[in-house]
């Protein structure tokens, strides 16, 4: 076979660059202008947003304060629009995925399509599906970024033959590692990839013991060790991290008190956060998303899925007829395939031991599959050394299509979900400044998103909430929980709780709890009313348990309306059917029948409609108030609940102990009821 010429191997070089970045522009950025905040995000974006961005290096000073610097510089730059953290957050993950291919090409530059295969593969990888949520795990992509150009220093530090660029590479090398300890510590498991490098970049001598070659690689390793030590001293001795998840001292007492079940534990985990980062993250996101799909959906997928197969593939063949082989004989490929299994396995099990020693580890049914990223690296060395050992050279351009078309397409279903999720919550916001011009201070908001947009965290709730009705309060005004089957307890029971959230103080009185709920995607957002039966048949059966102590007092119901911060919500939807329920509510809760069934008469003009029959009662509310009961459009309003038994008896069997004023429930007993 003939060599490829030098201007054909930067030809193909450009052309693999450009490939990572179509590719992985295909995975992350077709509906990028459609995500918002998610998660953690919330409570940086209010502290932000309420108290300037020296806020942010407070709240990140009790557990990693250089994180704090770094989002207090970033949030000055890109402020509180969602699409710019964003943006970056791609960008930065493309940095890393092109740092990891020009280390891997210094390593093995004659591997052209393998080399490329594994940093493509990293780069999508599917284990990883936080990249949306890109405000909160800025600090990991640009951690994970700074660790890879770290290891690619050591490579051309390595390489490097004149000495003062082997200094000047292994400084950048040492200050792009330290970096990246003080953001994440548990980065320092990669250091394992680092030494195994070394070990494979420094070949034994002929006639040379292990030691000797031994010494050699330490010697190689020192200006990192050094770093380690160092970094390990200020975190165990000089600093004390007051947060339990990174408080060195409590995790060894684990370990003391039990050691057996602790090294157990770190071995299974070990072992099973092997197998879930380098097979089953390719298989268990894609099925999870894809089993019960709906069918245009799935076609859309495929479609992306097969544009980037097209484009991996016309590469592919481009370096077929140009003769960029990158395995011209099984001697040679043995050398390359071979080290990329052990160095991709090893780096695998050092990058998960900090994260599984912390008590942590990958999960794909959370936010915890961040934990995946560290291992990924190897996890991709590992799959593409093997496919490369074990398939033929022809089919191996078309497992690495298959699995790039697995990626595409189980990104782009994430991304449809992380834009519907931030959907609903700016709906949420919407509808409840539409429907609560202010709430009262103390007011416990709990909130229930429909099925599959999960609810995690306190802070999901009162982030916004500050953000809508308190905007200029550095201190929390309004404070929310989490709604399960623990806090509906607490909220029978009526006590209270309080806790510190990274130097933000949240104090709870479950007195003063309301309720907020989805029931379903097709609902809007219901303010639950314990005065009223009229509770919808799909609500869950937490918001039926604890509706009666939802306390629609805590409504400010004469305030000003209230404008939320569009740099944040975006602009206002348009005024549907679920404007006209949030208002006609509101002018219930004042009494102001006429204004519940103008609204009501206004909806019904413009042919909107609710899809939860629920959603009538305040307009028929309005309607007997003011002297309708035998008008056209109240009959027809009982029709329609008649249409839905499950809701009608629910509300005929409450009715008798319901607080509804007696001219409403006089005509539902006899109109509805009998």
């Amino acid at each position: 076979m003939n060599k490829s010429k030098p201007s054909d191997l930067k030809k193909e070089t450009i052309f693999s660059i450009v490939l990572l970045v179509i590719l992985s522009a295909l995975a992350y950025l077709p509906m990028i202008y459609k995500f918002g905040y998610y998660f953690d995000d919330w409570n940086l974006i209010w502290a932000g947003y309420t108290q300037g961005a020296q806020k942010l290096v407070e709240i990140y000073s009790i557990d990693r304060p250089f994180v704090g610097y770094m989002f207090s510089g970033l949030y000055r730059i890109f402020g509180d629009s969602a699409l710019p953290w964003n943006l970056s957050g791609y960008v930065v993950r493309l940095a890393g995925g092109l740092g990891l291919f020009w280390m891997l090409r210094m390593i093995w530059p004659k591997q052209r399509l393998e080399t490329l295969a594994i940093a493509l593969l990293f780069l999508i990888y599917p284990g990883y599906l936080r990249q949306p949520n890109a405000i909160q795990y800025q600090n990991h992509l640009i951690n994970y970024a700074l660790a890879i150009f770290s290891i690619a220093f050591t490579v051309k530090s390595i390489l490097a033959e004149k000495h003062w660029q082997k200094n000047l590479f292994t400084g950048l090398a040492a200050l792009f590692g330290l970096l990246s300890f003080l953001i994440m510590e548990y980065m320092i498991g990669l250091e394992g990839l680092r030494l195994l490098v070394i070990w494979y970049l420094t070949p034994r001598i002929e006639n040379e013991k292990v030691a000797q070659r031994v010494s050699r690689v330490f010697k190689r390793w020192i200006p990192y060790a050094l770093i380690i030590i160092g970094f390990l001293y200020w975190r165990a001795v000089i600093f004390k991290s007051s947060r339990p998840a990174t408080d060195l001292d409590g995790m060894l007492q684990w370990y003391i008190q039990a050691p057996g079940y602790q090294l157990s534990r770190v071995a299974i985990e070990l072992f099973k956060d092997f197998i879930e980062t380098a097979f089953m993250g390719w298989v268990v996101p894609f099925y999870q998303f894809t089993v019960h799909v709906r069918l245009r959906e799935f076609i859309l997928s495929a479609g992306l899925a097969a544009l980037g197969a097209l484009i991996l593939g016309i590469y592919f063949f481009w370096t077929k007829l140009q003769n960029i082989d990158s395995a011209p004989g099984d001697t040679e490929k043995s050398h390359w395939d071979l080290p990329a299994i052990w160095i991709g396995g090893l780096s695998m099990l050092a990058a998960s031991l900090p994260i599984i020693f912390s008590d942590r580890n990958a999960y794909f049914s959370s936010s915890l599959d961040r934990y995946t990223m560290p291992a990924a690296i190897g996890g991709c060395m590992l799959l593409v050394g093997l496919i490369s050992r074990f398939v033929s050279k022809k089919a191996f351009p078309w497992v690495i299509i298959v699995l790039v078309g697995v990626a595409l397409t189980t990104h782009y279903h994430n991304n449809i979900y992380f834009a519907d999720y931030w959907k609903y919550q700016r709906e949420m916001w919407w509808q409840m400044s539409w429907r609560a011009p202010q709430l009262e201070e103390g007011t416990v908001l709990m909130a229930d998103l429909p099925g599959g947009f999960p609810i995690e965290e306190d802070y999901e709730v009162w982030g916004p909430a500050g953000l809508v009705y308190y905007p200029d309060s550095p201190e929390l005004k309004i404070s929310s929980e989490v709604l399960n089957s623990s806090t509906a307890q607490r909220v029978i029971v009526g006590e209270g709780s309080e806790r510190s959230m990274r130097t933000i103080d949240v104090k709870r009185d479950f007195e003063n709890t309301l309720l907020l709920s989805f029931p379903n995607i097709k609902s809007c957002l219901h303010v639950i009313d314990s005065s009223k039966p009229a509770l919808s048949d799909q609500e869950p059966p937490l918001i039926q348990l604890i509706a009666p102590y939802s306390h629609i007092d805590r409504i400010d119901t004469e305030a000003a309306p209230r404008e939320l911060p569009q740099s944040i919500f975006g602009q206002e939807p348009e005024h549907e059917w679920c404007y006209y329920y949030q208002k006609a509510s509101l002018a219930a809760q004042k009494q102001d029948w006429e204004e519940a069934a103008r609204l009501g008469d206004e909806a019904i003009a413009l042919d909107y409609r609710p899809l939860d029959y629920s959603e009538w009662m305040p307009v028929l509310e309005g309607y007997v108030h003011t002297d309708r009961m035998d008008d056209s459009e109240t009959r027809s309003l009982l029709a329609i609940i008649q249409e839905a038994p499950l809701f009608k008896d629910k509300i005929c069997l409450e009715l008798s102990n319901s607080d509804y004023d007696p001219l409403v429930k006089d005509f539902l007993n006899e109109n509805l009821c009998n």
